[in-house]
């Protein structure tokens, strides 16, 4: 992520419309919207956190910082305030999703 520039990196997947690397993040259960967020936190290194996976592998396998149900979007990388944001997603999925976070938005294909 530093090497390019990006502050935090988004990966979305919707059950049977999956990220690329939604195995390689922990192949889990997808009920409707998962994220897989990934922010750089300077010197205390990559914040790691999954939200709306439901599935004791993901959960056993003790690579997330954050682990939770589901996840305020716009609050979250507020939070946060990254200056330039990464996304992957499936095209079969659209951006509808980021509107609410949209000023600084870095596409990624």
């Amino acid at each position: 992520m530093r090497e390019n520039g990006i502050d935090m990196w988004i990966t979305m997947s919707k059950e049977g419309l999956y990220d690329p690397l939604f195995r390689d993040f922990g192949e889990a259960y997808v009920g409707s919207v998962s994220y897989f967020i990934f922010t750089d936190r300077g010197p205390s290194g990559i914040e790691k956190a999954a939200f709306g996976l439901s599935d004791r592998r993901v959960q056993a396998c003790g690579a997330y910082d954050i682990l939770e149900d589901s996840v305020e979007l716009p609050a979250f990388v507020s939070e946060r305030d990254p200056q330039r944001i990464g996304l992957n997603m499936s095209e079969g999925i659209g951006v509808e999703w980021l509107y609410p976070v949209n000023r600084r938005i870095l596409l990624i294909k």
